[in-house]
């Protein structure tokens, strides 16, 4: 994310990664034994909220991270809550969850808040 941040604010706090993490909260992304990332979903009383879905560069495109958003949206949909999530506007991967059905549902000056309905809804 380093250099989004840097796109957007011109510089990069080293401690700022550290004071974000929660021991506990982020839930390790495993591929063929090997760690490749992280992901941080909260089940809020009326969505189901994606805040971080990291995965080695080595590790993208391979459809790991689309396996992991549909499930994610599978269990929104058995919830019948919808799915949210923000992205920094000049991360390509706005484009990816849009290819997964979210769209954008508010803009700010530095990101995105992107939603995908629940089809029941």
């Amino acid at each position: 994310m380093r250099g989004y941040v840097e796109k957007l604010w011109g510089v990069w706090d080293t401690e700022l990664p550290r004071t974000r993490f929660v021991p506990g909260r982020y839930q390790l992304v495993n591929f063929d034994g090997e760690d490749i990332g992280c992901m941080d979903v909260r089940d809020e009383d009326d969505h189901l909220q994606l805040n971080i879905l990291y995965l080695l560069p080595q590790a993208q495109n391979r459809g790991i991270g689309t396996f992991l958003v549909r499930e994610l949206l599978a269990r929104a949909d058995v919830a019948k809550k919808p799915a949210r999530l923000k992205v920094f506007r000049p991360n390509p991967a706005r484009y990816f969850y849009e290819r997964l059905g979210f769209a954008v549902v508010e803009a700010a000056p530095e990101r995105f808040y992107m939603e995908r309905s629940c089809p029941t809804i």
